[in-house]
């Protein structure tokens, strides 16, 4: 049997959402190094996880 390399052409839709999280990790990261308060970011939309 031959085999096939498998290349997948990655959706745009995946790719724009991934960017967004980089750029919001970014933004995090300069927050949390800057000693600003995340406050901030939460008044400007960004959503953070809740612990159980």
């Amino acid at each position: 049997m031959k085999q096939e390399k498998n290349i997948s052409t990655p959706n745009p839709k995946v790719i724009t959402i991934l960017k967004k999280m980089i750029e919001d990790k970014k933004l995090i990261h300069d927050y949390i190094t800057n000693g600003r308060d995340l406050s901030e970011l939460k008044s400007k939309g960004i959503k953070f996880v809740q612990p159980i």
